[in-house]
């Protein structure tokens, strides 16, 4: 596609601004010569006309014809007068110079020969007064015929003895006028020249922090927030580019937020809760909703940490909190907050889930999958291995922000809570055990094995729980969560996820 850079229409502009300016100007100063000189020469023919008049009165008077012929021709003599030519009262020509006029061809004004009748000029006509004005064009020659009366007076009466005609040329006014034009086209063509030079490069001057500025854009476009374009100026495109950098700090702000709730959240979820945060401020206030609760905790941990160095602990914690972490977010769910080497996380708060009993147990599968696949890479490298054992319940809860004014927690409470913790605790290596309530909602999902009642803290009557021992064959999952064929019945989660695995069929972190 055909472009042109702000340089190029910069200069364009300007250009034609230019010479639309020298036009106008010409035409302008053209027109007041054309009209000043044209007032020098109506001015000059009339003096010439009313001398030769005065002059002319006695000879008139007198009928000397020789004297009135020395006359006209004495005023032809004159710079730009075209003829002269007196006519007596009786409208003969008395005296007329040159006294064999050309003929124009172009059917111009032919003055009429010695003692022929006079002939008026045919042209527009100005009167003054006594004095009449008419444009002419003699022998192919502009010009105005000046006509004003001769006058023999005495002391008690004046008498018109005829008129005085001269033809002054407009030559000089044409003359006038193309030397303006000239001027005028001369000053505008060096205007226009360095018009040019400056417009290009003020393109120049303008283009350079707008290519930055387009580069800068772009680059923040990508992802670069931590770029600035740092162009001071005081004019509108420094106002631009500190908008572009005031947009980038935030930009990089909110990504810092958005990478910090991430460290909580999945990333599908942070992106939903940042991109509408009034929709979910109300559930952050804390309410009491519908939730799965789960509890992983590593078995054994106190006596392994007394034999460990604590750098070899921290080591082992991150990467089983990784581990662990990650499954939670494989399946959108909230990590509620680390326990020591024990991790609580949330399904269906913040965000509704009505599957959230499904994405629990399918996180706990992946938690358990998860762990055997870091412990084999740990045996490799010769170091401690551990097993987790994880609880879950789902039921009422109170979600929200919990905690003083200086510091809030966003967490679940309640009996869900205090459940799956106590189920947690029940659990052992390498077992995921269930609420009855959690089996009610995925027991078409998964293969459970019912465990005896059992009294934990808290609860007067025993509870019922299951051990989830993998997925059900044949299962139809719900439309929020991506489908995957299953393995048999009684084949352990670490072998299904596994197979799931081999065969391209699980994808983590996808729904």
């Amino acid at each position: 596609m055909f472009r042109l850079s702000i340089r190029v229409k910069l200069a364009l502009t300007i250009l034609l601004l230019m010479a639309l300016l020298t036009v106008v100007l010409i035409w302008r100063l053209e027109a007041e010569a054309r009209q000043r000189a044209l007032g020098e020469i109506r001015l000059r023919g009339q003096s010439l006309a009313r001398i030769l008049a005065v002059n002319a009165a006695a000879e008139l008077a007198a009928g000397d014809d020789l004297s009135l012929i020395d006359l006209v021709n004495g005023a032809t003599q004159l710079p730009d007068v075209l003829y002269a030519l007196i006519v007596d009262d009786a409208g003969t020509v008395a005296a007329v110079s040159p006294a064999a006029p050309s003929i124009d061809s172009a059917g111009g004004y032919n003055p009429p020969a010695l003692f022929e009748e006079y002939r008026a000029p045919e042209g527009e006509t100005i009167s003054e007064g006594d004095l009449e004005d008419t444009a002419v064009r003699y022998a192919g020659e502009p010009g105005r015929d000046i006509a004003v009366p001769v006058l023999f007076e005495d002391i008690s009466r004046s008498v018109e003895l005829g008129e005085v005609h001269v033809g002054i040329s407009e030559q000089p006014m044409l003359r006038a006028a193309a030397e303006i034009r000239s001027t005028v086209f001369t000053i505008g063509g060096i205007a226009l020249a360095v018009s040019l030079v400056l417009a290009v490069l003020y393109g120049v001057v303008i283009s350079r922090p707008l290519r930055k500025l387009a580069q800068g854009v772009q680059r923040i476009g990508r992802g670069d927030f931590d770029h600035r374009l740092g162009l001071c100026r005081r004019d509108e495109i420094g106002e631009l580019a500190c908008a572009v950098d005031a947009m980038a700090e935030n930009l990089q702000q909110n990504r810092f937020i958005r990478n910090a709730f991430r460290l909580y959240v999945s990333r599908q979820v942070a992106d939903q809760i940042i991109s509408d945060p009034e929709r979910h401020k109300a559930q952050t206030r804390g309410e009491r909703r519908e939730v799965t609760v789960l509890f992983a905790d590593i078995r054994d941990f106190t006596p392994l940490s007394e034999r460990l160095e604590p750098e070899e602990v921290v080591g082992l914690l991150n990467d089983y909190l990784g581990q662990l972490t990650e499954a939670v977010f494989a399946y959108d769910g909230t990590l509620d907050k680390f326990i020591g080497d024990c991790v609580m996380a949330v399904f269906g708060a913040p965000l509704d889930q009505h599957d959230h009993a499904l994405r629990g147990v399918l996180a706990a599968l992946e938690m358990q999958r998860g762990i055997r696949d870091l412990n084999a890479r740990r045996v490799t490298a010769g170091k401690t291995v551990v097993e987790i054992g994880i609880g879950m319940s789902c039921g009422q809860a109170v979600v929200g922000n919990i905690g003083s004014e200086e510091r809030l927690d966003y967490t679940a409470i309640g009996d869900t809570v205090n459940l799956a913790s106590r189920l947690e605790g029940l659990a052992g290596g390498g077992e995921i055990v269930i609420s009855e309530e959690v089996h009610g909602f995925v027991g078409e999902y998964i293969a459970a094995r019912r465990l005896e009642p059992r009294r934990v803290k808290g609860k007067r009557e025993p509870v019922i729980s299951y051990a989830v021992e993998g997925l059900e064959p044949g299962a139809e999952f719900p439309g929020g969560i991506r489908r995957v064929e299953v393995a048999e019945r009684g084949v352990s989660a670490d072998e299904l996820v596994d197979k799931l695995e081999g065969e391209g069929e699980f994808e983590k972190g996808r729904l």
